[in-house]
């Protein structure tokens, strides 16, 4: 977690694991990255604009900063090294940000990157890694100026007062 051994022995607030079985959330069961504690994402949806910020924490990774116009002042990185037994492997992951609807491209630039490297990776990222998170079809970063209600709107899901997920999430 952070890229730091301490980190990852010590409880964080911004990652947290989280079961959404038996509601409308679409992924049932996972890890939760936040730049604030992930109790601020407890549904239902019933805050525009809900932060906890106890779990902050600044964040300084070449690859992330690579993706987004502004310099990042906080939020969360998770790395782990898995050997593949297989020609491929999938990862379900979903980007959302507490800016949308009202602020995205204001002050805050929320931003998401899912970087792989190894062999046979050749991209621009460290140990030449590529991204994986990108509007589908495109090379385009997940961002909230790149996924929003007025730019790739098939991709974005307004769940405002839990509009598509219920009580599932905030």
């Amino acid at each position: 977690y952070n890229g730091s051994a301490v980190n990852a022995t010590t409880v964080q607030t911004n990652v947290t694991n989280f079961d959404a079985t038996w509601t409308t959330f679409p992924i049932p069961n996972g890890v939760l990255l936040t730049s604030g504690a992930g109790t601020g994402a407890v549904g239902p949806n019933s805050s525009n604009n809900n932060t906890d910020a106890t779990g902050t924490s600044v964040v300084t990774d070449a690859d992330l900063q690579a993706i987004a116009p502004n310099t990042i002042t906080n939020g969360v990185i998770l790395e782990f090294d898995f050997e593949a037994t297989g020609d491929s492997v999938s990862f379900e992951y979903m980007f959302a940000s507490e800016e949308y609807p009202s602020d995205y491209g204001g002050s805050f630039y929320d931003v998401f990157g899912f970087f792989l490297s190894g062999p046979g990776f050749a991209g621009p990222y460290s140990n030449g890694g590529v991204n994986i998170a990108t509007i589908p079809g495109t090379s385009t970063p997940m961002s909230i100026l790149n996924l929003n209600p007025g730019t790739n709107v098939a991709y974005y899901v307004d769940n405002v007062g839990g509009a598509a997920y219920g009580s599932a999430i905030q």
